[in-house]
């Protein structure tokens, strides 16, 4: 009747993150910025901030995937737990957790 108590947590893809990033406002003035550097002829600076910005989204990146695996740990975590169900104590997975249990606190 009722499905597993379980969330299903997805990884967010490289790729897909990047885009994402380089799609954000702050980014696409930053291309702009590089762009028109380079075109005065500004190349030190726009070498800097190009390296600035490739930086940036590296990190962002890394902490994104970092984040979303550390949520996906969490959310796959079960333990054996003691509910009341039918009137009856049992000792369940706690992914099998129903609406209608009672959960016994030591």
């Amino acid at each position: 009747m009722f499905g597993k108590c379980q969330i299903e947590v997805e990884i967010p893809g490289i790729f897909g993150l990047f885009f994402n990033e380089l799609f954000n406002p702050f980014f696409l003035f930053q291309i702009y910025s590089v762009t028109l550097w380079f075109i005065q002829g500004y190349t030190n600076y726009a070498y800097c901030i190009a390296v600035t910005a490739v930086i940036t989204l590296t990190a962002t990146i890394y902490n994104a995937i970092a984040a979303a695996k550390k949520i996906k740990a969490m959310a796959e975590y079960s333990c054996n737990i003691r509910v009341i169900r039918s009137n009856q104590e049992r000792v369940i997975n706690s992914i099998e957790l129903v609406p209608t249990d009672l959960v016994l606190l030591d």
